[in-house]
């Protein structure tokens, strides 16, 4: 079960950071697109881009760093 655990668990993330990604992508090219028509809105966007960056790379090494502590390698 542990062996299975640490296979799958990389599996899942990986598919979820994908699939977050290519969602990023086309906002990003939104968001391009929003600032070259309208510039004054610039700021609110790079809060959110923060928020994204959290999503993506803090929140998965706090869920890889939980399981690892909850499931320690033997």
């Amino acid at each position: 079960m542990l062996v299975l655990s640490i296979i799958l668990i990389p599996i899942q993330i990986m598919v979820h950071l994908q699939v977050q990604y290519l969602i990023c992508l086309v906002l990003l090219m939104y968001k391009l697109w929003v600032v070259l028509e309208q510039p004054h809105i610039l700021p609110i966007l790079v809060l959110g881009d923060l928020a994204v960056f959290r999503q993506l790379y803090l929140e998965p090494i706090l869920i890889i760093k939980y399981r690892l502590y909850l499931y320690p390698l033997q």
